[in-house]
């Protein structure tokens, strides 16, 4: 029985993001917050969470689609036998399972589609940096940054600044964008977007429908948009 872990990922990165959310509808304005408050510190594991598990979701995602073909299961029973064939023939080598998770996408979009993949879709290109966003956090390295990030991008990420929403502790302090600012509900839901999107496009492509539990996952958080009401304080 091929149990998938893939939607379970999906689910770890929602709720992280969710979390994020509630951390930061809490900031009155006005309030001074240090990086080693513990509030503060929730919301960046938390964003670290979703990000990290947005990606492992597609990477367990890839990893199905070839096993499916290779037990021929209901789930690709959209597919030709010729792929499903030839994409079981691939994850069936030595060092197929081992490749990079963009690499196997290529590689099952080429052979399903006889075409490459359209590397520059905005779907594509944010899933990259949310790769890298994830294999900077896994792989973490400190260091020694300057506060204007675009002078000196030591983590080569400074072209994601305006395409989130700064982490609202931080967003007017000196500290630089990563990680201070960039770890945030922002950051967080940009992820789970991001997965999913990229997740949509994929399989709307190879003519596989998506499975529905990820729009409903998914509207535990969109839904709200993030648009929560700044509070200030009490008087």
């Amino acid at each position: 029985m091929l149990i998938p872990f893939s939607f379970k990922h999906f689910r770890c990165a929602v709720l992280c993001a969710e979390e994020c959310r509630k951390i930061e509808a809490t900031y009155q304005i006005g309030s001074t917050w240090e990086e080693n408050a513990p509030i503060y510190r929730d919301d960046v594991a938390f964003a670290s969470g979703a990000i990290i598990s947005s990606v492992a979701f597609l990477e367990s995602t890839i990893n199905e689609l070839f096993l499916n073909c290779t037990f021929n299961s209901e789930n690709v029973k959209e597919l030709t036998p010729e792929a499903k064939q030839i994409l079981s023939d691939k994850w069936k080598t030595k060092e197929f399972p081992e490749k990079t998770m963009l690499f196997k996408y290529s590689q099952a979009y080429g052979i399903i589609l006889k075409k490459g993949i359209d590397t520059n879709h905005i779907a594509c290109k944010n899933v990259e940096d949310l790769i890298n966003l994830r294999n900077i956090l896994v792989h973490f390295k400190p260091k020694w940054q300057m506060t204007d990030p675009i002078t000196q991008d030591e983590y080569e990420i400074s072209h994601l600044i305006g395409r989130f929403k700064e982490n609202i502790f931080m967003t007017e302090s000196g500290n630089p964008f990563f990680p201070s600012k960039c770890l945030g509900a922002g950051c967080a839901l940009w992820a789970v977007r991001s997965a999913e999107e990229f997740y949509l496009f994929f399989f709307s492509s190879i003519g596989i429908k998506p499975n529905t539990e990820i729009d409903s996952l998914r509207q535990t958080i969109i839904s709200k948009s993030l648009s929560y009401e700044v509070r200030r304080p009490e008087s």
